[in-house]
């Protein structure tokens, strides 16, 4: 997962209250890598919202 999707997850935890500590609890045992954001990757990813806007 990159990097600022990760930051989406902890900042939704964190909107419904979550503490940080609870939240990094909670995320730190899940089987998912986190890579580093660049500015190549960020276009990659912003380019598959036209391929898969139809599957909602």
């Amino acid at each position: 997962m990159g990097a600022v999707n990760w930051a989406e997850v902890v900042r939704h935890d964190a909107k419904l209250g979550a503490a940080r500590s609870d939240i990094e609890a909670m995320l730190r045992p899940l089987p998912i890598g986190v890579v580093p954001a660049d500015a190549d990757l960020s276009v990659a990813a912003g380019m598959l919202r036209p391929i898969t806007l139809h599957l909602g």
